[in-house]
């Protein structure tokens, strides 16, 4: 195992992002543990001990598309065992099929995972920016999307965050700046 996740770093290191991610995947490593290559990804909490590589511009927006479609397979398969665990559970059935403590790790790991695509996307897939604030179980860290959104002004953005997390009053109010910033762009 310890092999395979230094070819992997080695592939990293080699400009070869996609192989790379595909090995961690292959080995099942912890998706925190990717993300930290990329420390600015991280909620402040877990950027402590976090170092970043240093990359030319071409060789990070190389990386960073490769860390998307690397963060997206694997939300998706976090959002097939969560689905999964919700069914057993509206089923009334008595052995789930995931502990507690599994199913808070899965809840951490979609947090971090949909907070470091945002960032992501924002740098190198902005379009997908809201189709991923509007997915059912967008789990961002909403106070991080909500001050990244802002800083980027994506009032639209924003407001999707709002309306998802049934933020209604906040959502209002920046439905109101979107449309006081369009009436003054025509001005």
């Amino acid at each position: 195992m310890e092999i395979k996740r230094q070819a992997a770093l080695n592939l990293f290191h080699r400009r070869k992002f996609e192989e790379s991610f595909q090995l961690y995947a292959e080995i099942k490593t912890d998706v925190i543990t990717i993300i930290q290559m990329f420390p600015e990804f991280l909620p402040e909490k877990l950027q402590k001990d976090a170092a970043a590589f240093d990359l030319p511009a071409n060789d990070k927006k190389r990386a960073l598309l490769a860390l998307g479609n690397y963060l997206s397979a694997v939300r998706a398969d976090l959002s097939k065992q969560l689905d999964q665990y919700n069914r057993e559970r509206h089923q009334s059935q008595a052995n789930l099929s995931m502990s507690p403590e599994h199913l808070k790790s899965l809840h951490i790991s979609l947090q971090v995972i949909d907070t470091a695509l945002l960032k992501c996307y924002l740098q190198t897939r902005p379009s997908l920016v809201d189709s991923l604030l509007r997915l059912h179980n967008n789990s961002c860290f909403f106070e991080d999307a909500e001050t990244i959104l802002k800083a980027e002004n994506r009032l639209p953005s924003l407001f999707i965050l709002y309306e998802s997390r049934k933020k209604h009053e906040m959502g209002d109010f920046t439905l109101i700046l979107i449309i006081l910033f369009f009436c003054t762009v025509g001005d």
